[in-house]
């Protein structure tokens, strides 16, 4: 168990050494220019999910949103291959288990430790206040290519959480922009059971229509939903507006791209597929 995490630039976390790790299912790291973001790295899936499963459920999961679920109930299914999670739901969960006197995990019960020693709670008997900040986690367990996409995703959710102009604007986007290219991109959501995602939420689609953009450069953002407008899985559920993606070669998700890195470079001096002011190769 290690709570003291070690300050860095979202670029060096990428490849920093599994060697080097304090522990061995997890590193924990503090994104520098914003000391109350944590980020876990975890060794694979299974420990992931020890730390964040129920976590996922009780957050974001349709049927299951505001309830903890038991180990029974979660046995054999998955969460995310990443996590992100702002105060007020982790306190939430946390308080959740103290009023229903539910058993929590060793892996859950040091994530509270944490979140209190690192002054993300502040500690009321039994009970936790959320003072500020949010986690986000990837797994050593996801290829390369996609840990560097994932962990942007989940960075994107933190800027989102912390910074209500760039919330505001997200969602002037999301109302403004080509209503077929945000209609497929729900009915993507839906078209994947693995993801599970309650899209009555509108607080949660605006963060995952802004973060699936944003995840990757803007030359890349098109190609990416074409392909996606390709699965079986998608064709099957939403014809017409796959169809209307391919047609249109993604331009619209390249536009939102655009739209969103004006703002977060304007204010951040970032971009679309990358948060990092250091890149190690």
């Amino acid at each position: 168990f290690i709570d003291e995490p070690i300050k860095t630039d979202p670029g060096l976390i990428q490849h920093y050494r599994q060697s080097n790790w304090r522990i061995e299912d997890y590193e924990l790291f503090q994104w520098d220019r914003y000391p109350e973001i944590l980020i876990f790295d975890t060794k694979d899936y299974d420990v992931q999910s020890k730390f964040f499963t129920r976590l996922a459920y009780f957050v974001e999961k349709e049927g299951f949103k505001g309830r903890l679920a038991t180990d029974e109930e979660l046995e054999g299914k998955h969460g995310y291959n990443a996590h992100d999670y702002k105060v007020d739901d982790l306190a939430r969960f946390f308080n959740k288990a103290v009023e229903e006197n539910f058993q929590l995990n060793s892996y859950e019960l040091n994530l509270k430790k944490i979140l209190i020693n690192n002054g993300l709670f502040e500690a009321d008997g039994l009970f936790v206040k959320p003072i500020k900040g949010e986690i986000a986690s990837i797994s050593r367990q996801t290829p390369d290519w996609s840990r560097t996409n994932l962990l942007t995703h989940e960075l994107y959710h933190m800027v989102f959480f912390m910074d209500e102009e760039f919330r505001n604007y997200t969602t002037a986007v999301y109302h403004t922009c080509d209503s077929e290219t945000l209609n497929f991109l729900i009915d993507y959501f839906k078209s994947q059971p693995s993801l599970g995602y309650d899209t009555n939420d509108q607080y949660l689609m605006y963060t995952e229509f802004m973060a699936y953009v944003m995840e990757q450069r803007t030359n890349k953002v098109a190609k990416s939903f074409v392909d996606k407008a390709s699965w079986g899985t998608v064709m099957k559920f939403t014809p017409d507006r796959a169809a209307y993606i391919r047609q249109t070669q993604g331009r619209g998700f390249e536009d939102i791209s655009h739209a969103l890195t004006d703002f977060v470079f304007d204010k951040y001096g970032i971009v679309a597929g990358n948060l990092a002011l250091i890149t190690r190769y």
